[in-house]
């Protein structure tokens, strides 16, 4: 039996154009399925509709001509013997001319197979699962939390020593935060106090003179010539809440960048703000110095603390500083409550 190829089995010649090989495919089509009563009507019309797809899509069509060229050489017809049930005599079964037309059909098929493109499904999308009703979900724009040495780090470029001369004699020393290029925050009752003022940064004294003056607020401004800090980052008042860990940082009794660790202890109503209690340590010469939070923000100005009692300190809010030109010249008394100093 002669090996056919797919151009065989829709009956037109190799050459036929693509129109052509369609209009003799629904030709055959049309006679087989009218006829379509037995097994074989049906094998007819499968093996047409793939010759027909074979040979409709010029990637399938050329592969099918490469594999027809390297067959085209004549196979001897050895015949093939299949061993009877039992073991009885041996039967003649389909010549080789067959199985190499079979072959060569089953690659064809193969070859348009492959060259389909699969359409893979659509991954189905898992749902996340949800965190743990215990779980503290927290976000990427959540400030880190400092350790007390990264808060020291942070901000011991930006404290400073304030002294000054005294009308009666002596001398006063007080504390100061850097919240600007040669500007110097510090209370108004060590400003005000002393002649001469002078800031001392690294172990080099500064010149300094008053810039802005609230007293009804206790703050002061210094410009400070040629002071090379660095400056705070200020944390508004609404930030801070009772019980968070705080760091003052200042020069009691004269020992710079001295650090204390506490909490906030309460938020005490002051006018239409509110002073901030703390239990970090401060003492006579920390007034002035800064009050940070856990991220190493400029929460409070170290201003006074109790007289009696213990560990009773507060500082006024370091938002009150940028109202400081608009109330510059203010001469109210900061409120001295007795058993206070």
């Amino acid at each position: 039996m002669g090996r056919k190829s797919c151009y065989d089995i829709l009956g037109v010649p190799p050459d036929a154009t693509p129109e052509t090989i369609q209009t003799v495919y629904r030709e055959r089509r049309a006679q087989l399925q009218q006829g379509q009563d037995s097994h074989s009507d049906a094998s007819a019309l499968q093996l047409l509709q793939m010759a027909f797809e074979t040979l409709s899509s010029p990637a399938s069509r050329a592969r099918h001509d490469a594999s027809l060229r390297s067959t085209a050489q004549a196979l001897p017809e050895p015949q093939l013997e299949l061993p009877l049930a039992g073991g009885a005599a041996s039967l003649r079964a389909v010549p080789t001319k067959l199985w190499a037309w079979i072959v060569a059909l089953l690659l064809a098929l193969a070859l348009v197979w492959l060259g389909v493109p699969k359409k893979l499904p659509a991954p189905v999308a898992q749902p996340a699962p949800a965190p743990a009703a215990s779980a503290v979900v927290r976000t990427s724009a959540e400030p880190r939390v400092l350790t007390p040495a990264e808060v020291f780090a942070r901000n011991r470029e930006s404290v400073v020593v304030i002294t000054g001369n005294l009308p009666e004699g002596g001398r006063i020393q007080g504390s100061g935060v850097a919240i600007a290029p040669e500007a110097v925050i510090t209370n108004c009752h060590v400003a005000n106090a002393a002649d001469a003022l002078q800031v001392m940064f690294k172990g080099r004294e500064y010149n300094a003179s008053l810039r802005y003056r609230d007293t009804g607020r206790d703050l002061c401004q210094l410009q400070v010539n040629g002071l090379p800090t660095e400056s705070a980052e200020i944390a508004p008042l609404d930030s801070v809440a009772v019980g968070a860990r705080v760091y003052a940082l200042g020069a009691p009794q004269g020992l710079d960048t001295t650090l204390s660790e506490g909490l906030v202890s309460g938020l005490r109503p002051y006018f239409e703000s509110s002073l901030i209690q703390t239990s970090a340590a401060i003492s006579p010469g920390s007034s002035g110095g800064g009050l940070y939070d856990q991220q190493g923000r400029l929460i409070g100005i170290t201003t006074f603390q109790a007289a009696t009692g213990q560990n009773l300190n507060f500082a006024v809010p370091a938002e009150w500083i940028s109202a400081l030109p608009d109330r510059n010249g203010n001469s109210d008394r900061f409120p001295d409550p007795a058993g206070f100093h």
